[in-house]
């Protein structure tokens, strides 16, 4: 055998002929079934081999295995889909300060703010309850005990009293009550645990979760929401309820709306017509289901008065009677003289226009039993109201309009004659009187006034009153006036202390105020200082 013959042998049994017939390639490996052409198995060296190596079947083999072992291995080390997903939830439906206070508790990164210095985890501390903020136990009991810390003015109504040093909130524990609790104040002196978020106890939240809900539509539920916070003992708000609340009816009553407890604040409408009858109560409200009370009723109305003697244009909620109406029969009052034809027929209603029918005469024979001053029974019957009612020959003595006298005519139709009695009538300063009939006492045309000057300071100091009896006069006169006769109104006109003006205020006592004169010229001190303007005079 040659040399030659050697060589191809060995190449030979090293590198496999290599068909033109398909292999099928194991599951797992990244290869599939080939067309393996003979052509292209050399080299540029000249050797059989394949250009695609993971073909073989070895190769094959060897991805195969290898690909079974990475799919092993991602299911012993991955964690299963949906606990990774109902963490994330959980994780996302936390407000965003509880988040960041239990990142920040866990990493020590939280600031006390009076030491500026990191809050450790085995540090007791203390929380406000209003703006979560978290202090050192030590450093929040030196602040309530200064006296800074104080609110005065809660001093005086709530007694020992302490502000937050993060929300400025009052509190009114003293220095010894202040303890170490946890965040939901179950536990005190919560013990660290690395599993938990620090100064958690580790056990539900049951913080309640319902405050008042202003503006509620039924007043009939109870507006607050019955739940708890389920969480684990956590630093910072509670995150809202989402639990849902009862049913209740929308703004206008027409449809029932389910919401969650967080969401009970905003009140949602149906988006339809309200309809309720508004304060009128004759039309209904065209307003979109809204919040609230119905604005008042803006539809006008051509209406007459009472009496039928005036028309107007008048808006419907401006009406006081409320239902229906007929227009016809008027729905305000014109304030004149209502003149209607009675049921007698003879006499016209003396009233003020006024809704409903007039009343009945006065005149007619079943209500006048007596004479005019009323101490006479009627002997002759009178048939209708015209019929004249006779008169008796008694003193009327009837009560003038004075309060004081009687009428001393006999007895007359009609009103009383004017209070003619003499009586004596001062003046208005008190000082002169004279002798007059009683009815112009009364009068307000005609004022009894002497002329006696009055002669007293006025208000200045320096000027006198010159009126002619003036009421003020004598300190002893109760009289109430609707004007101070005594105010001086002239200028005070005194130089001021500048020299160069004048005061122009009302006469006044005491001194007069600074000079508002503005000067525009420069201004030299002492000093050799240049002043410019423009300056009051008073820098002069």
């Amino acid at each position: 055998m040659s040399f030659q013959a050697r060589n191809d042998r060995r190449d030979r049994s090293r590198f496999p002929v290599q068909s033109n017939h398909q292999e099928w390639v194991p599951r797992g490996s990244t290869a599939t079934i080939v067309n393996q052409p003979s052509s292209r198995n050399t080299n540029q060296n000249g050797l059989g081999a394949d250009s695609n190596c993971s073909s073989g079947p070895p190769d094959s083999r060897h991805s195969g295995n290898f690909a079974l072992r990475g799919h092993s291995n991602r299911h012993v080390n991955q964690k299963p889909r949906k606990e990774m997903d109902s963490h994330e939830d959980r994780v996302s439906n936390l407000p965003q300060l509880v988040q960041e206070l239990q990142e920040k508790l866990s990493k020590g990164a939280v600031e006390c703010m009076i030491c500026y210095d990191m809050i450790r985890r085995f540090a007791p501390i203390w929380s406000c309850s209003g703006c979560y903020s978290i202090f050192h136990l030590s450093c929040i009991k030196k602040w309530a005990r200064a006296p800074t810390s104080t609110d005065l003015s809660a001093e005086k109504n709530q007694g020992f009293n302490w502000r937050c040093p993060g929300c400025q909130a009052v509190q009114l524990t003293t220095s010894k009550e202040i303890r170490y609790i946890c965040f939901c104040g179950k536990r005190p002196d919560p013990p660290s645990d690395l599993y938990l978020t620090p100064h958690s106890c580790g056990e539900p939240c049951g913080q309640p979760l319902g405050k008042e809900v202003p503006g509620s539509v039924d007043t009939m539920e109870v507006n607050s929401c019955p739940h708890k916070c389920v969480l684990q003992c956590h630093p910072g708000p509670c995150p809202p309820c989402k639990a849902f609340a009862p049913p209740r009816l929308c703004p206008c009553g027409k449809k029932t709306v389910t919401t969650r407890c967080s969401e009970r604040k905003s009140v949602l409408t149906c988006g339809q017509r309200c309809d309720k009858f508004l304060d009128c109560e004759r039309h209904q409200c065209e307003k979109i289901c809204h919040v609230g009370h119905c604005d008042p009723c803006c539809v006008l109305l051509d209406a007459s008065c009472f009496c039928q003697k005036k028309m107007e244009v008048v808006l419907c909620g401006d009406i006081a009677m409320k239902g229906k109406v007929r227009l016809e029969d008027g729905i305000f009052s014109c304030n004149l003289i209502c003149g209607k034809n009675l049921g007698c027929a003879n006499h016209f209603c003396s009233e003020v226009c006024h809704p409903g029918p007039c009343g009945d005469c006065v005149l007619t024979p079943n209500k006048i039993k007596t004479c005019y001053c009323g101490k006479t029974l009627l002997q002759d019957k009178r048939n209708s109201c015209v019929d004249p009612i006779p008169t008796c020959n008694h003193i009327c003595d009837k009560t003038l309009p004075c309060g004081i006298h009687h009428c001393k005519e006999l007895c007359h139709a009609g009103d009383c004659s004017p209070c003619s009695a003499l009586v004596s009538q001062k003046c208005r300063c008190g000082s002169t009187s004279r002798t007059v009939e009683c009815y112009k006492t009364m009068s307000e045309t005609e004022k009894f006034t002497c002329d006696k000057p009055c002669g007293r300071k006025k208000n200045c100091g320096r000027h006198r009153c010159s009126e002619r009896c003036c009421p003020l006069s004598n300190p002893n006169n109760n009289l109430s006036i609707d004007w101070d006769p005594h105010f001086c109104s002239m200028p005070c006109g005194k130089k001021l202390r500048c020299g160069q003006h004048f005061c122009e205020s009302l006469c006044h006592s005491g001194h007069c105020p600074q000079c508002l004169e503005t000067i525009f010229t420069d201004l030299t001190c002492s000093l050799w200082f240049m002043l410019r303007p423009s300056l009051k005079c008073q820098c002069e």
